[in-house]
This record gives C-alpha cells, structure tokens and sequence, in this order.
C-alpha cells in the first residue's frame, strides 16, 4: 500500500515521496533535519576555523573549507529536491568533517577538547539522516 503523502509546498496529494507538482523528492521532514544538521556543522567549523589556531594548519584548513563550502551547497540544494549529486555532495562533506575530527583527534593536541565530541556527534547524525534520505 502506498502512503498518502501531501506536498508541503504546492499541496498536491499524489501518494508519491516525489512530488509531480513541484518536482521536490524525498520526505520534507528529513530534509529539513539534514538541514539543520548541515547548518550545525557549518557552524561548528565556522567557529572551530576562527577560534582555535589548529584549524589554521592547511592540512586540516583546507579539508574544513571544503567541507563547509560543500555543508553550504547542501543546505540550498536541499530545498530544491533530492539528486545523487546532492547525496554525494552531502556524502563528502560528512567524509571531510570527520576525517578533519579524526586528524585532529589522533594528533592530539588537545585543541578544543570539548568540541571534538560535538564534532562527532554532529557528523555522526548528519550520516544518519543522510542515509535516511537516501532511502527514502
């Protein structure tokens, strides 16, 4: 049996995840919880990039830059719809940010100890809802 889904935007009931009146994909709650978990990454760098003289390193403030421009990217694509390009934009972005927590983790320089465990809880979460949106 097929959910009856209602469109958000434009309020057309087809009972499919891709709307045909509008042509937004993907169920508009997980999409906005990506969002937002994007967001929180975006700004958890932003700060992190600002704050602590360890993301100065090119080594950890390129992959950051990227992730962010790419965190970025996500958040306005998303409103448009769902795409495999976006999925694997939104895939990389995750990638960096935790391959940046990671390095910085096994360097071990103690910077912003605190944050490191945000830093894997917000990109652990941002996989989550990825994969949720992936299947949906």
């Amino acid at each position: 049996m097929v959910e009856e889904i209602t469109c958000e935007r434009c309020e057309l009931n087809n009972g499919v995840l891709n709307c045909s009146g509008c042509r937004v994909s993907g169920r508009p709650a997980v999409r906005e919880a990506l969002m937002a978990i994007m967001g929180a990454s975006t700004l958890y760098l932003l700060i992190s990039l600002l704050t602590t003289s360890i993301y100065q390193i090119p080594l950890i403030a390129i992959p950051t830059a990227i992730t962010i421009a790419l965190s970025l990217y996500t958040i306005y694509a998303l409103n448009k719809g769902v795409s495999k390009a976006l999925i694997a934009a939104t895939a990389t972005a995750i990638a960096l940010g935790l391959a940046t927590t990671l390095i910085i983790f096994t360097i071990g320089l103690r910077a912003s100890a605190a944050a490191l465990g945000s830093g894997w809880v917000i990109y652990g979460v941002g996989a989550y809802e990825l994969l949720r949106l992936s299947r949906a």
